[in-house]
């Protein structure tokens, strides 16, 4: 019993590490650009047509927001591969961490959006189960790969550059505020006017 119960811990030890080392030997493509096609799903024009959204996009705003095709995700899910070549990548600004990625895997038909840390409040794990049902998935299925891609692309966009505008509203919305203190100079002066007008009229 013991024996038994000695080797099913080994066999589990080896099936783990086993695991682990396969995941180690993932390889990722190298990033080239925003739009980077292993998967060879896209022409060139349609490659350069998104590639210029989100050049756009992270000129206004820094987000760095890239879309990846491969033929397959060696064995993984399409989440922890997602992940590893989110990190793999670096995607975002150092400080901000504020990088998106885009991930479609055609051969397991497969659809992943992973968000860095510093959008995670402007682009929820919910708006991007949203996105990829709505938008991406129904093209998908009848192969249209660009135009899911291309629908995919717009809902980031518009959701993140929504939440860029509100931010940029912010300061001016404060600067519009009244400032408290002028308010009650405002009010004093008042007073003592009215104040003075009342006594002259009583005389």
């Amino acid at each position: 019993m013991r024996l038994a119960l000695a080797l099913a811990v080994i066999a589990a030890c080896l099936a783990f590490y086993a695991v682990r080392a396969l995941a180690a030997e993932l390889t990722f493509p190298t990033l080239t650009g925003r739009v980077v096609d292993a998967a060879g799903i896209l022409t060139p024009d349609q490659r350069h047509a998104l590639e210029a959204k989100l050049k756009a996009h992270e000129d206004k705003t820094s987000d760095q927001v890239v879309v990846a095709t491969v033929p397959n995700l060696q064995g993984t899910t399409i989440e922890d591969y997602a992940n590893r070549l989110f990190r793999a990548w670096k995607l975002g600004q150092a400080k901000t961490n504020n990088g998106v990625l885009l991930l479609v895997a055609p051969q397991e038909r497969k659809v992943r959006i992973e968000v860095g840390y510093g959008l995670e409040g402007a682009l929820t794990d919910a708006q991007s189960r949203t996105i990829t049902a709505s938008a991406i998935t129904p093209r998908f299925k009848t192969g249209d790969w660009y135009n899911g891609l291309d629908a995919g692309v717009d809902g980031i966009l518009a959701i993140l550059a929504r939440d860029a505008q509100e931010w940029q509203r912010a300061p001016e919305a404060k600067d519009e505020a009244a400032d408290p203190v002028q308010v009650a100079i405002f009010v004093i002066l008042l007073l003592i006017v009215v104040t003075v007008a009342w006594r002259m009229v009583r005389l």
